[in-house]
């Protein structure tokens, strides 16, 4: 299956009790210390997995799982040999692009074949930042969810460790008109990694106390610009 990420399979996998969603090819942007399962196949009768391997800056090396345990491949055979690269535990370094690759023997002979399938993976930190630095009743608010990874994302936002039911899934919230019960802890997530929420950003609303005295000076306003309007109507009637 050569689908995009778009396209990808929703399923998630327990393994170890970490989550992982199951990726066929295309782009990959998971948060750090998440988790993903990458999956290829060796698409020709006789031909043998040897391995993963990851291009990072013209540079290829092995995800071998001998030198570090985060890796993890795992088999599973049907007409072809479906092969899965699980990564846990992501960390900035294992951003780039993976591929598989096959071997094929035929006597003292050895073909190599690289699959079509590839993954570009990111890897980013997601922050919450609030555009006003100090925030008051009656305010318009956004918060946004800053994040390394392309810009194309599916967000999801948090108050006080819940999911908010938004219509949209961008990476802003927009909060009209704050009030002091808009106050407190919010995060955000991507798709399918809600358990890797951002650091929660402290949203502090400013109740706007009005003094006795600033209320008197407005009422005098008031009451004097009521009195010019009649004074005013009375001049122009007669």
């Amino acid at each position: 299956m050569n689908l995009t990420f778009a396209l990808m399979v929703l399923s998630l996998l327990c393994v170890k009790g970490l989550f992982a969603v199951v990726f066929h090819s295309g782009s990959v942007c998971a948060p750090a210390g998440s988790a993903v399962f990458l999956e290829s196949k060796c698409s020709y009768t006789g031909w043998i997995f040897q391995s993963w391997k990851l291009r990072r800056n013209n540079t290829e090396s092995v995800a071998d799982p001998r030198k570090d345990s985060r890796y993890r491949y795992s088999k599973y055979k049907d007409i072809v040999d479906w092969c899965y690269l699980h990564i846990h535990g992501l960390k900035e370094t294992d951003a780039g692009i993976y591929y598989m690759t096959c071997i094929y023997r035929e006597g003292h002979t050895r073909f190599t074949l690289k699959s079509p399938s590839e993954f570009t993976v990111d890897v980013t930190d997601l922050q919450v930042c609030v555009d006003s630095d100090r925030v008051t009743e009656g305010q318009n608010v956004t918060l946004t969810c800053k994040t390394s990874g392309p810009l194309k994302q599916t967000f999801i936002w948090f108050k006080n460790g819940l999911r908010l039911d938004l219509s949209y899934s961008g990476d802003q919230l927009h909060v009209s008109v704050v009030s002091r019960e808009d106050s407190g802890p919010y995060s955000c997530a991507l798709k399918h990694f809600e358990t890797f929420p951002s650091a929660e950003m402290l949203l502090d609303v400013t109740h706007v106390v009005v003094s006795e005295s600033a209320a008197i000076i407005t009422l005098s306003s008031l009451l004097i610009a009521v009195v010019l309007l009649l004074v005013c109507v009375a001049l122009w009637t007669t």
